[in-house]
């Protein structure tokens, strides 16, 4: 698998992370019935919400479930898209596009392949080129 190939894979990773966001109350529920069967698989007791120490007059009455899925689900889905936004942004993919432009590549792409691969590098670059319209006439 090349980088341009990753690229890919990484924006079908980051679309199946933002749809598992939008669809939290069906994620989160999967996950915690995981976790509730592992523990009872290993002897444990299943995931409980922490202790809270003082009086608690103004706290709804809220489920281990919905806990943890405010608490821990949305969070998690939250930190991993921004943090595979921060890594794979648009600017690096482009930027890994330039890898098409290496001679070997090149030589096994066709030449309608080629020329698409060098007119996306070259609009990267557009301000630096002294004629960007001439630029697959030029040699």
């Amino acid at each position: 698998m090349d980088i341009v190939q990753a690229g890919a894979t990484i924006d079908r990773a980051k679309s199946d992370i933002d749809a598992q966001r939008q669809d939290i109350d069906d994620t989160n529920h999967e996950w915690f019935s995981a976790a509730v069967d592992l523990a009872e698989k290993s002897g444990m007791e299943g995931p409980c919400m922490p202790r809270m120490c003082g009086r608690q007059t103004l706290r709804d009455n809220v489920t281990p479930d919905s806990y943890f899925k405010r608490s821990l689900t949305s969070a998690f889905l939250d930190h991993l898209s921004a943090e595979i936004e921060t890594r794979f942004s648009d600017t690096a993919k482009k930027a890994a596009k330039g890898l098409n432009l290496i001679p070997i590549v090149m030589k096994l792409k066709t030449q309608c392949d080629a020329e698409t691969a060098i007119l996306e590098s070259a609009s990267i670059y557009k301000s630096d080129l002294p004629c960007p319209p001439t630029l697959l006439v030029q040699k």
